[in-house]
């Protein structure tokens, strides 16, 4: 939503990966920015990426909206103002076909402004822990606080699906909602600490 100052720059991020065999879909949850102009600039010039504009409904429908117009069988997250380091997709889908868990995540690191990223090894990042979750004690460890990095996520698409998605009137913590509501169904959620993505303050 009003992602102009940013969304090109998140837009770069997935055009770099190293894997290829993406689809990026962005929904636009009814900007009155220049948002439209500016990916419907990337969307004449690369195939892979689809736009979709809806009525401002906030972040859960946003999600589920391109969680439904998607073809592939994982899906990842960026907000727009987020990026992802070009290898991050080529690692998740590599860790995760050679795991046994149903959402892989990972490290992030935190900036505020594009001059940081000269350094990146030395910015802050997310404490992740490479630690599997599930069960009982899984959903223990996530009532205490929410330990998934959206932007780091990568999940299997039924797997979102058969809990609905994300749930409305969750705000700002939709997403905390959908590992809960996983791990009360027994999916396997795994950490993985490699820093593959930069999340804006």
């Amino acid at each position: 939503y009003n992602a102009g100052e940013f969304i090109a720059e998140s837009i770069e991020s997935v055009i770099k990966q190293t894997y290829i065999d993406w689809e990026l879909i962005v929904i636009d949850d009814g900007s009155t920015d220049n948002t439209a102009t500016i990916v419907q600039e990337y969307v004449s010039k690369e195939k892979r990426i689809r736009y979709y504009y809806q009525e401002n409904a906030k972040l859960a429908k946003a999600r589920n909206s391109g969680i439904e117009k998607s073809n592939g069988d994982l899906i990842a997250f960026l907000d727009s103002d987020d990026l992802w380091l070009p290898q991050k997709l080529e690692f998740c889908v590599n860790e995760f076909c050679n795991g046994d868990q149903d959402i892989l995540f990972t490290n992030s690191y935190i900036f505020q402004k594009a001059e940081q990223l000269s350094d990146i090894e030395s910015l802050p990042h997310m404490n992740i822990l490479a630690q599997t979750y599930k069960g009982k004690e899984g959903l223990s460890l996530f009532l205490y606080e929410n330990r998934v990095p959206i932007l780091t996520a990568i999940i299997k698409r039924d797997v979102i699906l058969s809990v609905n998605g994300f749930k409305c009137g969750f705000n700002g913590v939709e997403d905390y909602n959908l590992w809960l509501n996983l791990l009360a169904e027994n999916f396997i959620i795994k950490g993985v600490d490699a820093k593959l993505c930069l999340y804006r303050v």
